[in-house]
């Protein structure tokens, strides 16, 4: 059965809650998704620690696949992303950082997963969804970096992505009261439809 990774996020910033980690919660340590084992794992919201609990996650789980999740408060739809870039840009540790993220590596990396075809599913089920084309400067974009340039460097083939989700409703701010959310129910439906899609095209990669 091929197994995959799922990651989210604990809280940032002045948010109070982080729909990634609320879906790894709802989610549980295992479930089966379209013939997939599928492992939620929680990453801490910290540049470095990250990069330890993917690490561990990893060595872990094994996976044949890889959706990381994250929250982009101004995000109206679920949007899987394209591009990692090889920036750092925000709070780390009280302070301000601004550094490139792998000094040997490239500007940025691709997506590995089938971003085009999980916008596609997830459109289908009646979710909103729209590809982007990069994951920002803060945690989200730097485990997007960190996993790919690892695999890049160590040549491991598990294809790797990121998705952004937009905010719970009961997130959304009163300036920003025109906005829907996304409810948690919804959210787990569509990490159910973009781990499907992953699973899909996992045994053509392989067969390959």
């Amino acid at each position: 059965m091929i197994r995959i990774l799922l990651t989210g996020f604990t809280p940032f910033g002045g948010h109070q809650v982080n729909p990634s980690e609320a879906l790894v919660a709802a989610l549980g340590a295992r479930l089966v998704v379209a013939g997939a084992e599928v492992f939620p794992r929680l990453l801490r919201t910290h540049y470095r620690r990250s990069e330890e609990d993917f690490d561990r996650a990893f060595a872990a789980v094994r996976p044949d696949a890889i959706v990381a999740f994250g929250l982009a408060y101004s995000a109206d739809e679920v949007r899987p992303e394209r591009i990692a870039v090889n920036f750092d840009d925000g709070e780390e540790d009280g302070g301000h950082v601004a550094r490139r993220i792998a000094a040997d590596g490239p500007v940025g990396y691709f997506s590995t997963l089938p971003v085009e075809a999980m916008v596609a599913d997830l459109q289908a089920a009646g979710l909103p969804a729209k590809a982007s084309n990069h994951a920002g400067a803060y945690i989200c974009n730097h485990i997007f970096y960190y996993a790919r340039h690892r695999f890049e460097r160590e040549r491991i083939e598990t294809p790797m992505g990121f998705v952004h989700v937009p905010p719970l409703p009961e997130m959304v701010r009163p300036a920003d009261a025109h906005r829907p959310g996304l409810p948690l129910d919804r959210l787990v439906e569509a990490a159910r439809v973009a781990v499907a899609t992953v699973a899909r095209h996992i045994p053509a990669r392989i067969a390959a």
